[in-house]
């Protein structure tokens, strides 16, 4: 059974047998129904299709970018024997819009995050279409009755999207022969040997081409393209060979060589590094990082390990560290999972180091100053530190016996995490465990408030799919506890000199606080608010 929860937490889409059910999550609730069989038949009445005597299957399914509130459209690849299509279903409609495809199949959908100006739809209006073995990639627009355009052996089976309020979306592409009149805006030389970098900007019900700029290199099948997290940088970092490479772009690719066109030229990196011999048999990871409103690009072993060797890139001022190592050996804040003979579930904290070193770790989000190294049962949370050279420091380790599903930083210091038997949340006054399963938990999504978050939880079960939600109020974090970090130390001793140099030395003491206010032991079972009821809905498909 496929499954899908919106991306604002509201809904669940179900495909069960050839019916496409949404359910609302809380109050849990059947809220649409769609017969895709009906739905593939009614089309092919309207347009003289032949019949198919199969039944609908489905391939992806794929909820809008929510700009408002909620999401109220989601996007279904489906087909039958002789017809494949996209179904745009819009939750305040009773069919979908129905957009032809070719037999050769799609392998991705990707929605263009909509803009604020008014039309006929929220949200989202236009979706990419990747078609299966990199064929091309077709912009389609729901205020529109043809395709927008078509970008032929897409690289990626994704759009890249510029962080922030830009509304740039853009797609990497291989050179290519003109396909049709569509595709003149935003032809590309084809005699060139390389790929090109499209940035597109969403205009409300159409996209426009804003620049056109041919790479200088070929980027292997590892490689990947993202933004910085302020959208003033674009990293490519390619691990191909079990090496690595960084080059870093600027939103137009240009440095010190002019150009013609700032909008149409062969792309400059304002900084590229590559791997050295000694390190070509280390597989990396990369990640972008921030301090002091300087960017850093983070360059790691994956390779596992309890010393991980990495390097800084300072891509504001060009600069690179030598190669150092983050030690996983000699951590105070170690947290364990522990069950006790009732099988209730708590986390005790140590100073040891991990039991073993995981095969292989990635890094499974990054924010800010913060990122989170990840392995199949343990995170690693991890902090920039303000050295020259920029360092980084080990914040916590949490192992569990089970998968890592999940990761969230929330706001004030607050990281969320579900392994596939148990969801917790980690503060400074410990691990409170959310909700856990008898089961397995297949899949988790987090949204976060001004107040608190909701974690959605689909869970494996016998009987099927069933899913719950869990509500965490930061305001009962600190009910009853004493506030004993050293600012409030201060304050209770009236420091009030604002430029006090042991005022800004308590401001770096206090860094690294993550558990540091629990009450118990280092040898005690450590669940803060494990006594406290948590607030949760189960549900499951009707």
């Amino acid at each position: 059974m496929k499954q899908a929860v919106s991306h604002c937490a509201s809904y669940i889409a179900l495909v069960k047998d050839t019916d496409l059910q949404i359910h609302q999550l809380s109050p849990g609730s059947l809220i649409r129904s769609y017969n895709l069989n009906l739905c593939f038949r009614l089309h092919k009445q309207d347009n003289q299709r032949p019949k198919s005597n199969t039944p609908v299957q489905v391939g992806l399914i794929q909820w809008e970018i929510a700009t408002n509130d909620r999401c109220t459209k989601l996007a279904v690849y489906a087909f039958d024997s002789n017809l494949h299509g996209v179904l745009v279903f819009d939750l305040t409609e009773d069919l979908p819009v129905f957009i032809e495809q070719d037999p050769i199949g799609v392998s991705a959908l990707e929605w263009i995050p909509g803009v604020d100006s008014e039309g006929a739809y929220t949200n989202c209006t236009q979706i990419c279409v990747f078609s299966s073995y990199g064929l091309d990639a077709r912009v389609y627009s729901l205020d529109c009755t043809h395709v927008l355009f078509t970008i032929p052996k897409p690289l990626y089976n994704s759009i890249i999207i510029r962080p922030g309020d830009s509304h740039i979306w853009s797609v990497i592409a291989a050179p290519y022969y003109e396909k049709n009149s569509a595709s003149r805006s935003i032809m590309a030389d084809t005699g060139r040997d390389y790929p090109v970098i499209f940035h597109l900007h969403n205009q409300g019900s159409i996209s426009k081409v804003l620049a056109v700029l041919p790479l200088n290199f070929f980027p292997s099948s590892s490689s990947t393209f993202d933004w910085s997290e302020n959208g003033k940088w674009l990293k490519y970092f390619d691990t191909s060979l079990s090496q690595y490479s960084l080059k870093v772009f600027n939103i137009f690719a240009l440095h010190t060589i002019p150009v013609g066109s700032v909008t149409h030229h062969t792309v400059q990196a304002t900084a590229t590094y590559d791997y050295e011999k000694t390190e070509a048999k280390t597989n990396w990871c990369s990640s972008w990082i921030s301090s002091d409103n300087t960017d850093y690009v983070i360059a790691m072993a994956s390779d596992g390990g309890l010393a991980i060797p990495y390097r800084t890139y300072d891509i504001s001022h060009m600069t690179v560290s030598q190669k150092m190592l983050l030690d996983l050996k000699n951590v105070r804040n170690v947290w364990h999972y522990v069950q006790d003979s009732d099988r209730s579930i708590a986390y005790q904290r140590t100073s040891g180091p991990l039991i073993s070193a995981p095969p292989q770790w990635h890094i499974a989000f990054s924010t800010g100053h913060h990122f989170l190294l990840a392995s199949e049962n343990s995170i690693v949370l991890v902090a920039a530190k303000r050295d020259l050279p920029l360092t980084l420091e080990v914040e916590a380790i949490i192992t569990a016996p089970s998968r890592f599903l999940k990761t969230k930083l929330l706001s004030k210091d607050r990281l969320l995490f579900v392994f596939s038997d148990h969801a917790a949340i980690f503060t400074s006054y410990g691990i409170e465990i959310l909700a856990t399963s008898r089961y397995q938990f297949s899949s988790a999504y987090i949204v976060e408030s001004d107040n608190g978050c909701l974690t959605t939880l689909v869970e494996e079960t016998p009987s099927g799919v069933v899913w719950r939600q869990v509500r965490h109020e930061f305001d009962r974090e600190e009910n009853g506890v004493m506030d004993d970090s050293n600012m409030e130390i201060m304050r209770k001793f009236q420091y009030t000199e604002e430029n006090s140099k042991v005022v800004n030395l308590m401001k770096d003491v206090q860094h690294n606080e993550w558990g540091q206010q629990a009450k118990r032991t280092l040898q005690d079972p450590t669940d803060t608010f494990q006594t406290k009821k948590r607030i949760y809905s189960t549900n499951k498909p009707t």
